[in-house]
Parts: C-alpha cells; sequence; structure tokens
C-alpha cells in the first residue's frame, strides 16, 4: 500500500490545519477518498491497516451539534458510530466505521421497524441526558411559524442567507407563502401542543440511508450534525416522505396507499411509550405539532446553502415543492374529524381562491361522508367547473342514490346533461330541482335553457330550418357560452356547414358599421360600378374593407361569444383570411347558386367529411328579410359536390341587424334578388387555420388589409388573427 500522511481535499488544495488535526489520531493511513462533497458537508473514506475511518466536514451552520453528538456517542454506544475525535469549532468529525452495512432506501419493513425502534430509543434514553439535551441547539416553537413565514416571503429581507425565492423563484415563493399564512394561527397552536412533550435529540435526517444493520441484527444510526432537541417526532417527516401520513394514522384515518404506514408509526410510538417517553395520549396530541415543526426547519435548513448553478437549484426546488405541498395537506388533514371544521375550511379556501386545495378536502372528506349530499354537490360543481364531466356526472349519480330529491344535485346533474345534449333527461332533472326548490330562479332559468335548445334542435331539423342560436340574457351579459350552446353549435355546424346566431352582436355595433360604412364608400357606391371593387353578380360587388376607424375593433372581428365556436371548429390558431363586403344594389337580380371554394380533396369520400379548413362570418348590416333578401343556403352541401347540391332542399335565413351567418368555405348559398331602393351592404369575414390560403378568390384585389398603425390598435390577444396579412 502507498503510505501517506498528505490529504488533498475535495476543493483540490491541501488544509494543513485539518491535516495536523488528522494527524494527532492516524498518523499514517494507507488510503483516502472522497465519499460525498455537498454544501453541507464533505466526507472522507480512510484506510488504516484494518480499520475504516471517515473524517466528516461541516459548515459554520452545522457545528452546533457537534459537541452533543460527541457526547452521545460514549452514552448510548452502539446505537451510534464511534466517535474518535471531534472538533466542534472548525465542524470536524472523525469517527470508526459502524461495523454494519449501510442500508438503502429499498430496505425491507422489517429493518425500517427496527431503524424507528431503535431511534425511539435512543430518544428516551437521550431525553434523561441534560448533558446531550443541552448541548444541542434547541427548536423555538414560539417563533418557528413566524421565522416559516419569513422564509417563504419573497419581499422579506435576510443576513448571509437566502429565501424559497431563490430556489422555486418569486411567484412560487409569494403563492406558498399566502397559503401558509392563510393557516398560520392553526399552525402555531399545532406546534405549541408539542411542547407537551419532553426535548430530546432529533436526527432531522431520519432515512434509512442513514443506518446500517449490523450482521447480529442490530442497527446503527449516523450522520447526526443536523441534529435538534426538540419534541420527539421532528424526524418523521423524511421517514414518511411528509407530514400528511404520520397525521393521517393519528387521526385514524382508514385509507393508505402503503398498509406498512401505520405499522410503522405504531411499532415508534409503542417503543417511546415502553421506554417511559411519554404518554400514548400525550403522543397522540404531540406529534402532528412536532412533525409540522420539523417540515419547517427542514425547509429553512437550505437556506444557509445559496447555489448558483442551476441544476442543483432545480433539484432542491423539487425537495422544497414536494414538502410544501404536503403541509399544505395538514389543515385538511386536521379538520376531517369535525364536519362544522371541514366546512370552514372549506369556504375559507373557496373565498381565497385556493380552489385546489378546496378541491382535495372534498375529497378526502367525501371519502368518509358520502351521504352529505350538500357536499356531494359542492365537488360535482368543482369537477364540473374543472372540464371534468364524467367524474361530476359519476359524483352526481352516486350523491342521488342517497338524496333523490336533493335539489341542488338535480340541477347539476340537469347541467351536465345539458352540456352533453341529453336535453330530455337534463329538463327532467330541472323539473325535479324547480319543485323542490321554487324559489331558486337559477333553476327555473336552466330549465327554460333547456327547453329553447330543444326547440333549437326541433328547428334545424326541419328540411326548411335554419340551424340557429340565440344567446340567452345572462350569456350576453357575462360575454360566456354556456358549455351546451358551444356543443349544440358545434354539433349543428359540423352536420349542417351553416348556423345563424341571431344576436351575435349588439344592434348598436351594427348600427354604426351600417352608417361608418355608408360614410366611408359613399362615393364609390354613389356609382353603380364602384372603383376597386369586383363584380360577383348581377349589380352586386366586392370591397376589401381597410381595417381602420369603426372597423378596427374586436367586437366585430373577435366577438367574445363567437370566437369559442370558431374555435371549437377551426382548432385554436385559426387567423383572420380576409375582410370584405358584398354590396347589392337595388334591383340586383339572385346570385348563381356556388361555393366559395372547391373542395381540397375532390376524391375523398363524403361519408368521411373531411374538418372545416375556412368558415365565412357573413355580418348583414341591414338584417336579412324577404324585401332586402338574404343568403340562401344548402344545409348539408358542404359535403356534397355542387351537383349533387343541386338537388338537395334550400333554406332562406332572416335575420334582423345584429346577426350573422356562418357558412363553411365549402357550402353552396347564393345571394337572393335586392328588392328594395337601398344598398344591402354585408360584411363578410373569412376565418380559417392557419395554414391554408386562398388562391382563388382574390386574384384582382387584397383579402385583408390593415396598415402598420392600425395593427398597433389591436389588443395584443388577436394580433395572431392578422398574421396572414
Amino acid at each position: 500500500m502507498n503510505h501517506s500522511t498528505s490529504i488533498e481535499f475535495a476543493s483540490g488544495t491541501e488544509s494543513t490545519p485539518l491535516r495536523l488535526w488528522l494527524q494527532n489520531y492516524l498518523p499514517v493511513f494507507d488510503e483516502l477518498q472522497i465519499v460525498t462533497d455537498h454544501p453541507w458537508a464533505q466526507v472522507y473514506r480512510i484506510i488504516c491497516g484494518d480499520e475504516e475511518y471517515f473524517l466528516k466536514t461541516v459548515p459554520l451552520s452545522q457545528r452546533s451539534s457537534l459537541k452533543a453528538i460527541e457526547v452521545m456517542s460514549r452514552l448510548v454506544g452502539p446505537s451510534v458510530p464511534n466517535i474518535v475525535a471531534c472538533d466542534p469549532d472548525n465542524g470536524w468529525t472523525l469517527q470508526r466505521h459502524h461495523g454494519g452495512s449501510n442500508l438503502r432506501s429499498s430496505a425491507s419493513e422489517e429493518q425500517l421497524h427496527k431503524i424507528l425502534e431503535c431511534y425511539a430509543r435512543l430518544q428516551a434514553m437521550i431525553a434523561e441526558s441534560n448533558e446531550v439535551v443541552q448541548a444541542l441547539p434547541r427548536l423555538s416553537p414560539s417563533t418557528l411559524v413566524t421565522d416559516f413565514l419569513e422564509f417563504l416571503d419573497p419581499n422579506s429581507l435576510r443576513n448571509h442567507r437566502v429565501g424559497l425565492s431563490h430556489f422555486v423563484g418569486d411567484q412560487d415563493a409569494d403563492e406558498f407563502h399566502k397559503r401558509i399564512a392563510l393557516k398560520s394561527k392553526m399552525f402555531q397552536e399545532l406546534i405549541e401542543q408539542s411542547e407537551r412533550l419532553r426535548p430530546t435529540i432529533n436526527h432531522c435526517d431520519l432515512r434509512p440511508k442513514n443506518a446500517a444493520q449490523r450482521s447480529d441484527g442490530s442497527i446503527v444510526l449516523f450522520d447526526w450534525d443536523e441534529a435538534v432537541a426538540g419534541p420527539a417526532g421532528l424526524s418523521l417527516h423524511n421517514f414518511f416522505s411528509g407530514c400528511s401520513i404520520p397525521l393521517e394514522i393519528l387521526r385514524e384515518r382508514s385509507l393508505f396507499a402503503d398498509e406498512s404506514h401505520p405499522r410503522l408509526m405504531q411499532t415508534y410510538l409503542e417503543t417511546l411509550v415502553s421506554s417511559g417517553y411519554a404518554s400514548r395520549s400525550d403522543l397522540t396530541i404531540a406529534i402532528p405539532g412536532a412533525v409540522c415543526a420539523g417540515v419547517m426547519r427542514y425547509i429553512m435548513s437550505y437556506g444557509a446553502f445559496p447555489m448558483t448553478d442551476a441544476e442543483d437549484r432545480e433539484t432542491v426546488a423539487k425537495i422544497l415543492r414536494r414538502r410544501l405541498m404536503d403541509l399544505i395537506e395538514v389543515p385538511s388533514i386536521l379538520a376531517l374529524n369535525d364536519r362544522q371544521k371541514v366546512y370552514q375550511e372549506i369556504d375559507a379556501y373557496e373565498k381565497s381562491g385556493f380552489v385546489d386545495r378546496q378541491d382535495a378536502l372534498l375529497y378526502r372528506y367525501l371519502q368518509h361522508h358520502p351521504e352529505d349530499a350538500d357536499r356531494q354537490c359542492q365537488y360535482a360543481r368543482l369537477q364540473y367547473d374543472h372540464d371534468e364531466f364524467d367524474e361530476a356526472f359519476a359524483t352526481c349519480v352516486k350523491a342521488i342514490r342517497h338524496a333523490p330529491l336533493h335539489a341542488g344535485l338535480r340541477a347539476m346533474m340537469g347541467k351536465i346533461q345539458t352540456d352533453r345534449l341529453e336535453l330530455d333527461q337534463a329538463i327532467d332533472h330541472f323539473r325535479i330541482a324547480t319543485y323542490q326548490s321554487p324559489e331558486n330562479l337559477s333553476f327555473l332559468r336552466d330549465l327554460e335553457e333547456a327547453q329553447r335548445l330543444v326547440e333549437m334542435k326541433r328547428v334545424a331539423d326541419e328540411p326548411a330550418g335554419i340551424p340557429s342560436i340565440r344567446f340567452s340574457v345572462e350569456e350576453l351579459s357575462n360575454q360566456t357560452i354556456s358549455r351546451g350552446k358551444l356543443r349544440l353549435a358545434s354539433r349543428f355546424f359540423q352536420k349542417h356547414g351553416v348556423l345563424l346566431i341571431e344576436n351575435a352582436l349588439s344592434p348598436e355595433l351594427v348600427s354604426g358599421l351600417a352608417q361608418s360604412f355608408f360614410d366611408r364608400y359613399r362615393e364609390e357606391l354613389r356609382d353603380q360600378d364602384p372603383k376597386g371593387a369586383l363584380r360577383v353578380g348581377d349589380r352586386r360587388f366586392m370591397m376589401t374593407v381597410t381595417v381602420s376607424d369603426a372597423f378596427n375593433n374586436p367586437e366585430l372581428y373577435a366577438p367574445k361569444l363567437i370566437f369559442p365556436i370558431l374555435s371549437k371548429l377551426l382548432g385554436p390558431d385559426f387567423v383572420l383570411g380576409s375582410f370584405c363586403s358584398v354590396a347589392s344594389f337595388p334591383g340586383a337580380r339572385d346570385m348563381d347558386m356556388h361555393k366559395d371554394h372547391p373542395a381540397l380533396f375532390p376524391d375523398w369520400d363524403n361519408d368521411r367529411p373531411l374538418p372545416h379548413f375556412a368558415i365565412t362570418m357573413l355580418v348583414p348590416l341591414l338584417g336579412y328579410n324577404s324585401i332586402l333578401g338574404t343568403t340562401r343556403v344548402v344545409k348539408g352541401s358542404h359535403t356534397r359536390s355542387s351537383k349533387e347540391s343541386q338537388r338537395m332542399e334550400y333554406q332562406d335565413p332572416i335575420a334582423e341587424p345584429g346577426s350573422c351567418l356562418l357558412m363553411d368555405y365549402r357550402l353552396s348559398h347564393q345571394g337572393l334578388a335586392n328588392r328594395s331602393d337601398q344598398i344591402r351592404p354585408v360584411l363578410s369575414l373569412v376565418y380559417n387555420r392557419p395554414w391554408f390560403r386562398d388562391y382563388v378568390n382574390y386574384k384582382e384585389q387584397l383579402p385583408l388589409e390593415i396598415s402598420t398603425d392600425e395593427l398597433r390598435r389591436v389588443p395584443e390577444d388577436f394580433t395572431r388573427l392578422f398574421i396572414s396579412r
């Protein structure tokens, strides 16, 4: 072997003081190698003849535990490594190899029981030793929550430490801070309950990886340099991967993914009781607070180790997020045994906007109280709001078995089935709801809306009927289309290729647009052959509408109630392909029946229709009637050839100003004669998938015209529409 007394440490430079200190105990050794190199510890393995040692150096923040560890080594004996030498001032310890085989995270259940049994006996023994307890740094329950909130707060100022935002960023840190602050009083009261237990040593990194088993089956626990004095239970979070599992067990919850967890906790508690540390009742009351205190201290311990490497920082961030999310579960777990407290927690989360916590607590509560119809209804509504329709439906079905006449559940079921367009069943549920709660006008409105949807379906299915929808007062007020109406509208369009929206735009907006149109094009319209316009039929002309002034208005080109329909039919990335107008002069005759664009794939099997690639939105500024004329359409012709379409029945929509007509770009249609004495202007906006370009209709004029200055006026959310300009 190569004998050496010169030590090269992880930094690559000789450390003379440490070398000299080590030579006092190991003058000559055969081999030295680095085992771990972390900001919080460096460990070296030393071979000296037949003996094996470990030299450990820790930073200033962790040196306060070393004196106590040296004393504990003398008192406890084989349960901890033998400390050969210790220099607390410099953070150095030299210890003999423990003589066992290191355990891993895959340790057997029997080994895990032995670890907890050994640890609990050791804690009970140390609780009797003032020498060890007084030498350890002490956890301060009275200031812990305040200190923890300061660590979470991205706006706190700290000396020589970093906060949570260093690892997870300001936004996430602020979110965690708000969530914990909301329950700070509860956490403080919980942690104070832990003080009924005598202070003892806590490992603070209790894991199978920090334990070894000797050939005789005995366990040794090592790596105690993070130890603190405090109530037993501070270190359980590392052993059980957080607070939730220990608290669930102590609150006698019955659902566990791993059935070994309750058995392991039982071993720990029984050993503490049999060793004389505390009574079972005191442990049950106090340990929840101790576990939470241990998590808070563990999270804050990372504040002493700022990291410049992004990958290291992200690794720590994942650990901290997991522990914080688990800590946030604590109020829910503690509330589960008290129905009134559960209600308060659920309502507090709802008011604070923490819907995910509300959702999680409801789920856990309903596992044990499926008969609570009010909360089942609330849970179904949350699922519904999250677009989890199947889950909401299942929740309602299960809950209605317990409460068949619960008005809220029936109304919720009606909403879900309205969205599914199972309208007959929805109406039945709404009728029961209104019968049970006649004072609830929202149930009545939902019933009437379902009945209107049934009528819309009936009209659309008639040979001469135009597929139409009309927005309710509530939808117009909220500028949000209901899910059921959105589904019905898209189903109409997919089947028929056309949809009339009776009150798509406000009459005031359309009236203003009509006035602006006539003002802008007065000179062109005075002539029966306007310049810059394309003749598209008898006394009928198409002009590109410059997007400016009144026409640069998102209420026109991006109406909130129509956009979801377009997005469902064309995908979310659709663009505005053209913005034109067609003006029919008095006396204009019928146009020929035509399609605006030929089929992209003429040989495609019509029984398997292709998705929509472009949709025209026609806005008749004066409305549609028998005198002004209308746009005749042939329902279903978007999946048939022009020849086949000629044999199909046509439909003539009649509508007031404010309506719009959506047509698939392949739909057969024709503008009918203008029998009035005034010009009939119709705005034509074509929306299409971003890959489509119309090379058929715009050989002589621009499809879309908007200046750079006008584009700057377009709201940021809608500039993508003009990408093809």
